[in-house]
């Protein structure tokens, strides 16, 4: 979907701003703990590593990450990063500084806290378009995060492929295998990441915080079972690390695709399809035929239910919550390419992403990987 890239969007370039402070002791009416303030340029790895300098670990960074709701490898223990914020610093278009957060300007602060990724550019769009007024627009200057405890990680990695030896159909069961032991992942605070081209796959990492090598093995079992009895041939690994940072940064070297050369488009997997053996037959029967297709497909198992102590009051997409996994297809893209190959986006919206819709009834999409026509069943809001 473009945002800040669309007609008449404006971009702000904030990556310079980089400034990073933790806050030991962070008081409000409501919380009294760690805290990290970002500016909007802070890069996922730099506020990963401010925090790990005093034993802390944060979901995720800032600007739209934040706004998108922010999912990321500890959610499915601390639930969004959208859930951690605190409060925002903007400035206006009239160069005016604003605190926003839940006791000051607080409907602004809900505004920017989960559901509205980029919504400034659109409106500009919309202003721009219709000759609207811009005063009121405001850009994210820092956010203000919780932190929480560091913790201990177990990873894991699993590859396989087809051969002469292994055919379609046994590959494409144990992708489903793959899949069938998400709610084993999430219910322990996990977090798993599978590529599945044409005939190879791989799950690259598999993140079970404060988990032991045995908790790996257990939580793999099912589908390593599925891969021996198909006689699939697999690499699979294991390792621990003492804190999330030294996993992430391990982790993240491995190169699954340049998502930078990809269009993109996305559902969430919501927790009822696994309640339903024909719900998630149909799901799985839909991604069969869009790999056989060409395309390839990512999918995150990740679950960020409602914190402790309820939900905060921010506009995080109302499916979150009930979220099991998230699933994207994806096919190449050239920024140099034709206009033949700009059609591969329209194959995602028009064709790949409705039949995903009609298998993936009450979802939506996480914005940042959506693909279809501006509408409330995959953009609306917690209002």
């Amino acid at each position: 979907m473009e945002k800040s890239t669309g007609h008449g969007a404006l971009s702000v370039w904030t990556h310079h701003l980089t400034k990073t402070e933790s806050l030991v002791n962070y008081k409000t009416a409501k919380y009294n703990g760690p805290a990290v303030t970002a500016q909007a340029g802070v890069s996922v790895a730099q506020i990963y590593n401010e925090a790990s300098q005093h034993g802390l670990a944060t979901v995720g960074y800032t600007d739209g990450f934040l706004q998108g709701g922010g999912h990321g490898p500890l959610s499915s223990l601390y639930r969004l990063a959208a859930d951690d914020i605190l409060s925002f610093q903007v400035i206006t278009t009239q160069g005016d500084f604003v605190t926003a957060s839940p006791s000051e300007s607080p409907d602004l602060f809900f505004a920017l806290s989960g559901g509205v990724i980029s919504f400034i550019t659109l409106y500009v769009s919309f202003a721009h378009a219709f000759n609207l007024e811009t005063r009121h627009i405001q850009i994210v200057w820092t956010a203000t995060i919780k932190a929480h405890p560091d913790v201990p990680i177990t990873a894991a990695t699993v590859i396989f492929s087809t051969s002469s030896a292994v055919t379609l159909d046994a590959w494409f069961k144990d992708v489903d295998a793959y899949r069938s032991i998400a709610p084993s992942i999430t219910q322990c605070g996990g977090y798993a990441l599978a590529v599945y081209e044409l005939g190879f796959s791989q799950l690259s990492p598999l993140i079970l915080p404060n988990a032991s090598r045995q908790d790996a093995v257990n939580i793999l079992n099912t589908f390593l079972k599925a891969l021996d009895s198909l006689h699939i041939p697999y690499n699979a690994t294991i390792s621990s690390f003492p804190g999330f940072l030294e996993g992430y940064t391990t982790l993240s070297n491995q190169t699954l695709f340049a998502i930078a050369n990809a269009q993109v488009g996305g559902s969430l997997l919501l927790e009822s399809y696994w309640k339903s053996n024909s719900s998630l037959e149909a799901i799985n029967n839909v991604l069969k035929t869009l790999i056989s297709s060409g395309a390839g497909v990512y999918n995150i198992v990740v679950s960020p239910k409602v914190p402790m102590g309820g939900p905060p009051r921010n506009s995080v997409f109302p499916a979150w919550r009930t979220t099991q996994a998230t699933v994207s297809v994806f096919l190449p893209w050239d920024d140099h390419g034709n206009a033949a190959e700009a059609h591969a986006q329209q194959t995602i919206t028009k064709t790949f992403m409705p039949a995903v819709k009609a298998v993936t009834p009450g979802s939506g999409a996480y914005m940042n990987e959506a693909s279809a026509p501006f509408s409330t069943y995959t953009f609306r809001l917690n209002l």
